[in-house]
């Protein structure tokens, strides 16, 4: 599970490790004890597939201006949910095919 430092708590890593989730949380610097070299290395490690991640997110919601699913049952919400991805995939599609050509 891929998260951001505010995340990370006692009790969110106990349950990930209770279902055998490899947590992938970003660790917390504090005022008197700031991050090692080696955890920060770490942090930057695991925020590249987070932010990846969260540019997908913010795509969907900037370009569909704020879209809010107002459907009723989770087969039509599947569908839309499926439709939004199908959207984002060709638009990702086209602007890869934009940057290799140039």
């Amino acid at each position: 599970m891929h998260a951001d430092s505010a995340y990370r708590s006692a009790e969110i890593e106990a349950k990930l490790a209770e279902k055998k989730i490899d947590s992938q949380i970003c660790e917390k610097g504090y005022r008197n004890r700031p991050l090692t070299e080696e955890q920060k290395a770490s942090n930057r490690a695991k925020s590249k597939i987070r932010s990846r991640i969260e540019h997908v997110f913010a795509y969907v919601t900037n370009s569909m201006g704020n879209f809010y699913l107002e459907y009723i049952g989770k087969v039509r919400v599947s569908k839309a949910v499926t439709l939004m991805n199908l959207i984002y995939d060709m638009a990702r599609y086209e602007q890869i095919q934009r940057m290799s050509s140039a």
